[in-house]
């Protein structure tokens, strides 16, 4: 919330915003835009691709639990090395889960995503 007010300030301002406050805009689009790529790949279907995946997106459940994930599409874990950094879960359109830790990047599952599969699905 406090970047979210940091960057309305630096908007609505006539002087130029702190770098590091445009450092972090960038990092936090840098770690959105794999599942931005993929919601806009999702988006332009056509025909028969694009039943299919409202159809998939149509008989996954909903959870019921009130969770970061489940309001607001992501989810942040403090990692286990560093308490001080900070791991974004994403949910996509089509159910699959992203996280922008590096055992994500490089397993394509880490204990984060099946962390937030296990509590918002419970």
């Amino acid at each position: 919330m406090d970047r979210k007010l940091a960057l309305i300030s630096a908007v609505e301002s006539d002087e130029l915003p702190d770098p590091g406050l445009l450092n972090q805009l960038y990092a936090d689009l840098a770690n959105l835009a794999p599942a931005l790529l993929q919601e806009s790949r999702a988006l332009a279907t056509e025909g028969d691709a694009a039943a299919r995946i409202e159809q998939l997106a149509a008989s996954i459940p909903k959870p019921e639990s009130k969770t970061p994930i489940t309001e607001t599409g992501q989810w942040e874990f403090p990692s286990s090395r560093d308490p001080n950094k900070l791991y974004r879960v994403t949910f996509g359109r089509a159910g699959h889960l992203e996280c922008t830790c590096e055992g994500f990047g490089w397993r394509g599952e880490c204990s984060h995503v099946r962390e937030a599969r296990k509590l918002a699905l419970a």
